[in-house]
């Protein structure tokens, strides 16, 4: 009785030691529940160096799906951006300063234009500062919803067929009219002579 309890015992340290500071080498996952009634579910594996985020509406319908690279301290470096349909929409950059300390983040559209930068500022002892997020006016993604389709059936013969999810913008029908002049190329241009 008394090794039974003694490795009772053992097994009970052992557990909440590991449970005060979870080794770096084990696959974690947590969900984030926030107000709006959106979560947000992510999986950090460090033999992959991946971590993996999904965002879900109140519905529990796939929002966006973000999916980073990690350093060997298990840091972001890059990571691209899916909206619910799984296109991608984005691309993610952190930098590093001297220290190993992430120095800045930015998010780039698919164009690379920079359309969120944040910076990282520390104090002298080290302990990092709130933060300081720019956005910049350019063409931003947006985020759609995943299409569901519970039926499976193919839409009937006839029927309009509906755009496929993330297709953008439908090009503009071709048209035969001969575009109208500016106003300067009206005042300054030439009229013939008969």
């Amino acid at each position: 009785m008394k090794h039974l309890s003694a490795f009772l015992g053992v097994f009970l340290f052992v557990t909440a030691a590991q449970g005060a500071s979870p080794s770096p080498f084990m696959i974690r996952a947590r969900t984030i529940y926030h107000p709006d009634g959106t979560r947000t579910e992510s999986v950090r594996n460090p033999d992959t160096h991946e971590l993996t985020e999904s965002t879900y509406d109140a519905r529990s319908v796939i929002v966006s799906r973000h999916l980073y690279l990690l350093n060997e301290k298990g840091q972001v470096t890059q990571g691209s951006i899916y909206d619910g349909a799984g296109n991608l929409v984005a691309r993610a950059q952190s930098y590093f300063d001297d220290f190993g300390r992430v120095k800045e983040s930015r998010l780039f559209n698919l164009q690379g234009e920079c359309f969120q930068q944040t910076l990282h500022e520390y104090a002298p002892d080290g302990k990092a500062k709130k933060p300081k997020t720019m956005n910049y006016n350019v063409r931003t993604p947006t985020m759609k919803p995943a299409l569901i389709d519970f039926t499976g059936a193919a839409p009937p013969p006839g029927a309009p067929t509906p755009p496929p999810t993330g297709a953008g913008r439908a090009a503009p029908a071709p048209t035969d009219e001969k575009p109208k002049k500016s106003f300067f190329r009206r005042l300054f241009d030439k009229k013939e002579k008969k």
